[in-house]
């Protein structure tokens, strides 16, 4: 207060600076809460004949105590008394904050928007537009959001709020679903403002905006930048989960699994969830990589705290693959005997617990856990079709080629499995042909070289260009 005294005191000060001072002394006695003084010198201001400027002080001051209605009819008067007043435009600005403060945005809103429109002060009216701005996009009013930033843009080159208002609209284009134009106007804040704190955030959104329009591949060479990125935080975390589902959305199994390893890895704590593991898993043991199963389940047993029955065949499955049929046998027991396992996880444990006997030669404990398999399973084709090739198999190994003659045959007329049905049918060709039925051997033959005949390798082009 004591320095404000002595800049009013000097005698050289302009008329506009005065008023100014003025109204900063009387906030800071306002903020002081010696509001008296505050009136007091606004009273003394009023009867000097600067009433709009009285009247300003005195909506300050009630603005200050949060007397917010007071401070509007103040504000009203001021703009209705004296239109053409320099004060006009902090009037409008106080105004616009007060119904802000209230809640009543749309209020808000309007003035901000006469304050862009109405103002001399260049601060005032970017300020007065990137709040209305804001407002519209917090009313979910999109469209007057989006013309509001472009209205910025256009009147403001360079304006002092560029990079809040390019990044609010870019987060409007995204929420009015416009997500081309969205990535557009991300990727333009990365180019201008590289050292702003939100760049990294910005750089996210370009990307996932692109990944929304189906622009992926795109999107994919940026979440890897993003990902490799210096204190990119969450955000790289987000971006290697996005380039995942990416993968997964387009069904290209091997890019997801190796997205997904390397999420797994960077972030062994994460929110996947049991399926995303399960999946995983699956894909793996499909592979007849078990090794790559182990790791998925050893993850797993990390980051998910509600594990699944799932874990647990793939579990003995891995044991089974490394020869550790008592193990095995252990777990899929556990597993049958679980309350609540689903028919096709039950199949699949009878059928490796069934492969487990068969490699002891416990023929006849495997025969009955892959019928009672076939019986609890009669709907499940998957697991008719590896239980009646797994039958074949244990016959064959148990010295009874007939029967697993019939089995073989079964696989080969019931189902167009690529996998195990050519085995079926080369099985009985060969049983055939030591059983002295050459014909049925050669037509046999012919069968599999039309059904599943063996694809040439492409020829190799050469490696130069020869004149």
């Amino acid at each position: 207060l004591r320095f404000f005294e002595s800049i009013l005191a000097a005698p050289s000060l302009a008329p506009a600076k005065r008023d100014m001072v003025l109204v900063k002394k009387a906030e800071v006695l306002t903020r002081a809460g010696r509001f008296d003084e505050a009136q007091k010198l606004s009273q003394k201001i009023f009867d000097s004949g600067s009433k709009d400027l009285a009247l300003l002080i005195r909506a300050e001051a009630e603005y200050q105590q949060k007397k917010f209605l007071a401070a509007i009819a103040i504000y009203e008067s001021l703009l209705k008394d004296f239109p053409e007043s320099e004060h006009a435009g902090e009037a409008l600005y106080g105004m616009a904050y007060a119904h802000k403060a209230l809640g009543n945005a749309a209020a808000a809103q309007k003035k901000f928007y006469a304050l862009f429109e109405k103002s001399s002060n260049p601060q005032r009216r970017q300020e007065g537009l990137y709040n209305a701005m804001l407002l519209a996009a917090g009313r979910k009013d999109m469209e007057t959001a989006i013309a509001y930033g472009e209205q910025y843009r256009t009147v403001f080159k360079n304006g002092a709020l560029d990079a809040d208002v390019i990044f609010l609209l870019g987060s409007v284009y995204e929420r009015a679903g416009r997500h081309q134009k969205a990535a557009e106007i991300f990727k333009q804040f990365t180019d201008q403002f590289a050292a702003d704190p939100r760049m990294i955030q910005a750089f996210f959104l370009m990307a996932y905006n692109l990944q929304t329009c189906g622009r992926s591949d795109e999107a994919l060479r940026y979440y890897d930048q993003l990902a490799g990125m210096p204190n990119a935080g969450d955000l790289a975390y987000s971006a290697l989960k996005n380039r995942a589902l990416i993968f997964l959305n387009r069904e290209t199994s091997s890019d997801a699994a190796v997205a997904l390893d390397r999420l797994i890895a960077a972030y062994p704590k994460n929110d996947l969830t049991a399926d995303v593991y399960i999946w995983l898993a699956a894909y793996y043991w499909g592979q007849k990589n078990f090794s790559g199963v182990t790791r998925v389940l050893a993850a797993a047993s990390q980051a998910v705290k509600k594990q699944k029955p799932d874990f647990a065949f793939f579990a003995a499955e891995t044991e089974r693959a490394a020869g550790q049929c008592d193990a095995a046998v252990r777990d899929y027991d556990a597993l049958l005997d679980a309350p609540g396992v689903r028919g096709d996880m039950r199949g699949g444990a009878r059928l490796g617990k069934a492969q487990c006997l068969s490699a002891q030669k416990k023929f006849d404990a495997a025969r009955r856990e892959l019928e009672d398999a076939i019986s609890e399973s009669a709907d499940d084709d998957t697991v008719m079709l590896r239980c009646r090739f797994a039958l074949g198999e244990l016959e064959a190994a148990a010295g009874q080629p007939d029967a697993a003659y019939k089995y073989f045959m079964l696989v080969a007329v019931l189902y167009l499995d690529p996998e195990y049905v050519p085995q079926a049918l080369r099985w009985v060709e060969k049983y055939l042909t030591q059983s002295g039925r050459l014909e049925e051997a050669k037509k046999i033959a012919e069968e599999i070289n039309s059904r599943f005949p063996i694809k040439p390798e492409p020829a190799t082009a050469p490696t130069e260009v020869k004149p």
